[in-house]
């Protein structure tokens, strides 16, 4: 039950942040094994691996210019930072 809430706090906090920093509607999926479908917004998906999680992003609806802004390696270290700020709070 612990990990379930850690990652479901985690998936929150994330969703929360991106909704704020770059506006529409961001998702959220933290978890070590899942399997996805969706619809998204062009340029506007992150996956990635942090230790043992994976943590995939996608907003549908809204703004579309920020991804087109943002080079692979830049995204992984604002996703970097937005754990870390996430755990100061």
């Amino acid at each position: 039950m612990l990990k379930q809430s850690l990652e479901r706090d985690i998936a929150a906090g994330l969703k929360k942040r991106m909704d704020r920093r770059y506006g529409g509607m961001w998702h959220c999926v933290v978890g070590r094994s899942f399997g996805t479908y969706v619809s998204h917004d062009a340029r506007s998906f992150i996956c990635f691996s942090l230790d043992h999680m994976t943590i995939l992003l996608f907003r549908y609806g809204g703004r579309t210019d920020i991804a087109e802004a943002l080079m692979p390696a830049e995204i992984e270290e604002k996703m970097e930072k937005l754990m870390s700020d996430m755990n100061k709070e």
